[in-house]
């Protein structure tokens, strides 16, 4: 996102476009109005920029400008950027944290459109690690609902994530069991799905294998998952104390690779195996199934994970 005049956007747009990646669509976000003026048009368009994106926030935004927000006059800011757009072949989108979105009055939402805007950008890293994706499902489709009828046009929706805020928010205590990395988003996003049409991944640490699990098909999460214990349960009798025995891990050359099983493959019994086999330090406990332990730390935890999902298919 361009949040100075000087930022050196545009060689980092154009080496990703030269970096041989299949993208097709550049969207550029702007952290306030004042960029427009700056702007080379002309580069933007040569690079494949067809979206601008407007996000209004404390901390980038002048204050001046972020107090506009909620004006309902052609000085909203919003609005000038939406004309900007429309009178210099963009397509515009507001990027708002989902509780702006919400607090904006319905007049001022209807101006924003009418004045051209053409999509919301939801941004929900801040909920992600408050609330649990049932919840925030409910929240986020009343949002785009509310705006998709005020604007009285088809508009454009998406929603905005951020990965390692996804991988904390797996802690958060919900009714959906969490029994793999990202699972807490991933449910997020299966719920949200067919209400937008993209998901926004902002920058930030091991983006890479959060776009893997979600785009992962044999992840997808059920209710009914229960995983299956690491143990057989054993009654002790009174005058016989039993010895639990760790199942015997067999070395493999792949098992580095994510081959829990050892059959050459990286498939979904590995993932099984790292399933019904989670042990985590914090339990406090002896990891009886250290087959799916694949980077050697004597637990079978997410990095395990990580490992598997990054080798998966390869044989």
């Amino acid at each position: 996102m361009l949040t100075s005049a000087n930022n050196s956007v545009y060689s980092q747009l154009e080496n990703i476009k030269n970096s041989g990646f299949p993208i097709t669509d550049f969207s550029l976000g702007i952290g306030s109005i004042s960029f427009l003026n700056n702007l080379d048009i002309a580069r933007l368009k040569n690079i494949g920029v067809t979206i601008l994106s407007y996000n209004p926030e404390g901390g980038h935004t002048p204050a001046a400008e972020f107090k506009e927000r909620f004006t309902d006059s052609d000085n909203n800011p919003l609005v000038q950027f939406a004309k900007w757009g429309e009178n210099n072949g963009f397509k515009t989108f507001w990027a708002p944290l989902r509780n702006d979105a919400d607090s904006t009055p319905d007049s001022v939402i209807k101006r924003i459109y009418a004045a051209g805007m053409d999509g919301l950008g939801l941004q929900e890293q801040q909920f992600i690690e408050k609330s649990c994706p049932s919840v925030r499902t409910v929240k986020v489709k009343e949002t785009l609902n509310r705006h998709r009828q005020l604007a009285g046009k088809p508009i454009e929706t998406t929603v905005q994530i951020m990965a390692n805020r996804c991988l904390r928010a797996d802690n958060v205590s919900c009714a959906d069991a969490i029994v793999y990395p990202y699972q807490h988003c991933q449910l997020f996003v299966n719920n949200i799905k067919d209400e937008i049409n993209a998901l926004g991944v902002w920058p930030s640490t091991d983006d890479l294998n959060f776009i893997k699990t979600l785009r992962s098909d044999s992840l997808l999460p059920t209710a009914s998952i229960t995983p299956t214990p690491t143990s057989p349960t054993i009654t002790p009798s009174p005058t016989v104390t039993p010895t639990v025995v760790p199942i015997t891990v067999v070395a493999c050359n792949k098992k580095k690779y994510g081959d829990a099983d050892c059959d050459g493959k990286i498939s979904g019994i590995d993932y099984s195996i790292w399933l019904n086999s989670q042990c985590y330090p914090h339990q406090g406990k002896v990891c009886l199934d250290l087959r799916a332990n694949f980077n050697q730390d004597k637990y079978v935890d997410g990095l395990d994970f990580v490992i598997w999902l990054n080798n998966r298919g390869k044989n």
